[in-house]
């Protein structure tokens, strides 16, 4: 699992942008103003992949290294690492905006004067937002 590039050698190439081989298809890309990411390539079903693992320095060479390897692993049973991040995180436990919103009505509805109030915010809800939407922090 040992490649080309060493903790030294990564924080001296921060001043050069490209490409860095680590060997074993791990790449050290190195941008403007000494950004760094680390980037997995593999080929699935014929098609070329980029699998983003981390920024540099948050993600050291070592920790690159397993990702790499794990992910590797998961091409060579014949899964796509990314396809499967990506079906991980829809099946998160993130709540709806439907969801979100019921809770709310439910948390303030004791302190309405009138449970009319409570009636008024679900149907504001339905008529004007998407209840499927998943709440979102921005």
């Amino acid at each position: 699992m040992q490649g080309g590039l060493n903790e030294l050698r990564c924080k001296s190439l921060l001043k050069s942008p490209g490409k860095y081989s680590d060997g074993n298809n791990l790449w050290f890309v190195v941008g403007k103003n000494q950004t760094a990411k680390w980037v997995l390539r593999y080929v699935i079903a014929g098609k070329r992949r980029e699998m983003g693992l981390g920024g540099y320095p948050q993600v050291g060479l070592k920790d690159a290294r397993i990702q790499a390897h794990n992910s590797s692993s998961e091409v060579r049973k014949g899964n796509d690492p990314i396809e499967a991040q990506a079906a991980k995180a829809a099946q998160s436990t993130v709540p709806t905006f439907g969801e979100c919103a019921a809770q709310y009505i439910e948390n303030q509805r004791l302190g309405w004067r009138n449970p009319k109030h409570a009636q008024q915010w679900t149907n504001t809800v339905k008529q004007f937002c998407k209840p499927t939407r998943a709440c979102d922090s921005t």
